[in-house]
């Protein structure tokens, strides 16, 4: 491939070689735009490829991706696969080593999380089991074969010892590692379970059920209120503003706001891209990232509700989020795919949000993560 040189009205070849995608780029400027000096495109074009280098590479993983989580403390990240194994990676910015490998359950995994501690690893699947490996060495610790009556669809962590699941029933467990048998089950709804969260006094539960948001008190062992039933799915749910405010996102494409402890309805709501939202996470205490049906990842400052850009893009549904422990990076990975994809986030800190509404061509502008540039990124730093 060589370089583009740009004139007024036509591009020629120059002997350097660089990455096609690149290239592109200089291609791609819009009609009308003064002759810039060749010296001067190749060294943006050098930048662009610096600002993606500070991020793991892709992970290719023979079958298709179903949950991946990121380790609490050190640079490890697990996968969850279609096929039922579970794999663990270490990761750096130069490369990512494949640590170990278990096949224990004999259908899909549905969820994959570390324990707080981190020593820990948790798997559940659509064989209804749970399964509980040590970290460090992969070996099977702890399994409860039959933990549910139905598909076991969604964890969530409480602390060391304990965790929740829920299942396509609509039954939640809670568990402790210490014991064989669940500690208590509550059925929240005739629903799937799609995601559960409770904030750092881990007092209550809320559960994303069908179109209802269903509050467990973890001591009461009872439900404590429900959301009136939407008319849509709630398909994950996250924590902002200090845990003060719940947002859900819903299979409508539209995220609703709740004040945590107050579920019975929604006090705010953001229209998104008009899709199925399929999963979100908090990367700070305004911002969210979330995936969506059309495969991208799109950051949204909350308060006030703003939407930021595309983090990155997949060619499917994105079926899968995860944050690393220093808040630098976010894991994706497609439901039609077999590859975990690395986005450097942190700019995201230093975002400022203004109160003036943007633009709409504004709002689906790639933000410095994306492996799409925008058009005129490429020469805005040309004088």
């Amino acid at each position: 491939m060589t370089l583009l040189s740009c004139s007024q009205d036509h591009f020629t070849a120059l002997p350097v070689s660089l990455p096609e995608e690149l290239a592109e780029l200089a291609a791609g400027r819009d009609e009308g735009e003064e002759n810039v000096d060749e010296d001067d495109v190749v060294q943006a074009i050098l930048r662009a490829r610096e600002k993606h280098r500070n991020h793991p590479p892709p992970i290719d993983c023979d079958d298709g991706v179903a949950s991946l989580s990121f380790h609490p403390e050190e640079q490890l990240i697990a996968i969850g696969t279609f096929t039922g194994d579970v794999l663990v990676y270490g990761y750096s910015d130069a490369v990512c080593e494949l640590k170990y490998t278990h096949e224990l359950h004999m259908k899909s995994i549905r969820d994959v999380e570390f324990s707080k501690d981190g020593k820990n690893l948790i798997s559940c699947s659509k064989d209804k089991s749970i399964l509980m490996a040590d970290t460090e060495t992969g070996k099977l610790t702890q399994l409860w074969d039959e933990a549910h009556v139905s598909p076991v669809h969604t964890l969530y962590i409480i602390d060391e010892n304990r965790f929740c699941s829920g299942c396509e029933e609509g039954f939640v467990k809670l568990w402790d590692k210490r014991q064989k048998e669940s500690i208590f089950s509550l059925r929240a709804m005739e629903d799937i379970v799609t995601a559960m969260v409770s904030t750092p006094q881990n007092k209550h539960l809320a559960v994303a059920c069908g179109g209802t948001i269903t509050s467990i008190n973890l001591n009461a062992r009872k439900i404590q209120v429900q959301s009136e039933e939407y008319e849509h799915d709630f398909t994950c749910l996250g924590l902002f503003r200090h845990d003060s405010k719940l947002l859900a996102g819903s299979s409508k494409g539209t995220m609703y706001v709740f004040n945590w402890g107050e579920f019975g309805l929604h006090c705010e709501e953001f229209t998104g891209s008009k899709q199925p939202v399929t999963c979100l996470l908090p990367v700070t205490e305004t911002v969210a990232v979330t995936g969506w049906e059309d495969g991208k990842l799109r950051a949204t400052h909350l308060f006030p509700h703003q939407p930021l850009g595309i983090v990155g893009q997949h060619d499917f549904e994105v079926e899968c989020l995860d944050i690393s422990h220093d808040g630098k990076l976010v894991a994706s990975a497609a439901a039609a795919g077999n590859e975990v994809k690395f986005w450097n986030i942190k700019y995201i800190e230093e975002v400022k949000v203004s109160c003036q509404k943007k633009k709409k061509r504004t709002l689906e502008q790639n933000l410095p993560s994306s492996s799409v540039r925008n058009r005129g990124d490429f020469f805005s730093g040309l004088a």
